[in-house]
């Protein structure tokens, strides 16, 4: 029992029976420096539960770690335990009505971890309702890695033709993923996403049957999806949803603190690791006159820090440029995600073709 509970059952007694301090004490075994203890009220406590009384209010469903989080951005120097504790005092507990699962289900051997952003994609439905009881559905589209959400797509009815323009309009602003973690819906098993995958070389990662963890980062994101929008907010049209939504999806991407990201948002995180992370580019190329086709390989000397040491590679890819090289041309395409690092290439060589080409650190 809290001292505080202590405090008022003595109070009671005292009320009620019209006994002493000392005897109340005694009954209920309470130390009666602690029934006589005063609070010392910090004079910046009112300050503190404003704050966090119009946070909780902006974002209701905030516990107080994300709380201590945002107002730690601001400028706050407060403990979290102090922050818990005048979250209780202000009544702004939330009520989790999610039941725990007690059965742990087995790991998909053949599922691999993301190391990098635009490499693993989730995709799911959500469905909900306008304030008149007209159903809806939104399409959610989000970077495993980065934990971006890519797109939010609401409708009365999402066909696999739409999930295939949802998905190729993220891939022309991002590029295309190596992987999508979808489940068993009809619109993902359709003819549609199967031959639109096979087209752009992307593999579709299906769930097991009836185990929705496989895919446990877009069901997450869809808790949080529809307890702090679709719970939030009366719907008028599906206009009005769609604002409403992409608002929510913009502010989740921006400001929204993640635990697993270290409490960034993702895309402070996604900033953070593409400053790191940057993808290696060759320019400035001086070539020799080669023809009007040119078909070989291309061996990249480079040299990739490794936790502080220097570890230097000799990459061969295969390189098609059937327009004409002038004596200064640039190597157009794009490196493979694999040395998505952070690199520094030294050397370009042509190791089949009429002769070769190379370059110094660009």
């Amino acid at each position: 029992m809290k001292p505080v509970q202590q405090r008022k059952l003595v109070g009671h007694l005292q009320g009620t029976y019209q006994v002493s301090e000392r005897r109340a004490c005694r009954v209920l075994k309470v130390w009666r420096s602690v029934q006589r203890y005063v609070p010392q009220v910090q004079a910046d406590e009112p300050v503190i539960l404003h704050r966090m009384t119009e946070i909780a209010q902006t974002r209701v469903r905030y516990g107080d770690r994300r709380i201590h989080v945002l107002m730690s951005r601001e400028g706050w120097r407060i403990n979290h335990k102090r922050l818990y504790r005048l979250y209780q005092q202000a009544g702004l507990n939330l009520r989790m009505k999610r039941p725990r699962r007690r059965v742990s289900a087995a790991h998909r051997a053949a599922r691999t971890t993301p190391e990098q952003a635009n490499q693993v994609w989730s995709l799911a439905f959500v469905s909900d309702a306008l304030f008149n009881g007209k159903r809806f559905r939104t399409l959610t589209l989000i970077d495993v890695f980065t934990r971006e959400c890519l797109a939010i797509h609401a409708d009365v009815s999402l066909r696999a033709e739409r999930v295939v323009e949802v998905v190729t309009e993220a891939a022309r602003h991002r590029g295309r993923p190596e992987r999508i973690q979808v489940d068993n819906g009809s619109e993902f098993v359709s003819k549609a996403l199967d031959l639109w995958a096979y087209e752009q070389g992307v593999t579709l990662d299906f769930s097991r049957p009836g185990k929705p963890q496989d895919n446990a980062h877009i069901e997450s994101f869809n808790g949080s999806f529809r307890d702090e929008c679709l719970n939030a907010h009366w719907f008028l049209s599906m206009e009005d949803a769609a604002e409403k939504i992409e608002r929510w999806r913009s502010d989740d991407n921006q400001h929204r603190p993640h635990s697993a990201l270290g409490n960034l948002a993702p895309g402070a995180f996604a900033a953070q690791v593409a400053s790191v992370h940057r993808p290696p580019c060759v320019s400035n190329l001086t070539w020799p006159k080669l023809g009007e086709h040119l078909r070989g390989t291309l061996e990249v000397q480079l040299d990739r820090a490794d936790h502080g040491g220097t570890l230097t590679r000799a990459l061969q890819y295969s390189y098609t440029e059937k327009s004409a090289l002038s004596s200064s041309a640039c190597w157009r395409c794009s490196p493979p995600n694999s040395l998505a690092t952070n690199v520094e290439i030294t050397e370009v060589r042509l190791m089949k073709g009429a002769s070769e080409a190379t370059t110094s650190d660009p």
